[in-house]
């Protein structure tokens, strides 16, 4: 189980390390398919297999053009942490100045 666990972090390292930059996706797709025929075979992960199946074309966007949305994941766990904190603001303009004050 950890060495199937460890070739994943392996694939999805690898992909686009070899000079074939426009396929990287395809590649990436690749490898992943093959990763979950082995997870299938050895009947692991299978929860973290559907989640591949419903979403390997959305995670192999990364391989495009190589972003990703953490910046604006941060942005809103930040405002979400404000916002936890903002019991008590009197009104919404005391909230959005709160936000305004925490990204400027």
């Amino acid at each position: 189980m950890e060495t199937l666990r460890y070739s994943l972090h392996t694939t999805v390292a690898q992909c686009g390390c070899d000079g074939e930059s426009h396929s990287t996706k395809d590649l990436a797709l690749k490898r992943l398919n093959n990763w979950r025929q082995i997870a299938k075979k050895e009947k692991l992960f299978p929860q973290f297999r559907r989640t591949l199946d419903n979403w390997a074309d959305r995670i192999t966007n990364y391989f495009l053009k190589r972003t990703t949305s953490g910046i604006v994941e941060g942005i809103n766990n930040k405002i979400k942490l404000i916002k936890r904190r903002a019991f008590g603001f009197r009104n919404f303009e005391h909230f959005r100045i709160r936000v305004m004050a925490a990204f400027f």
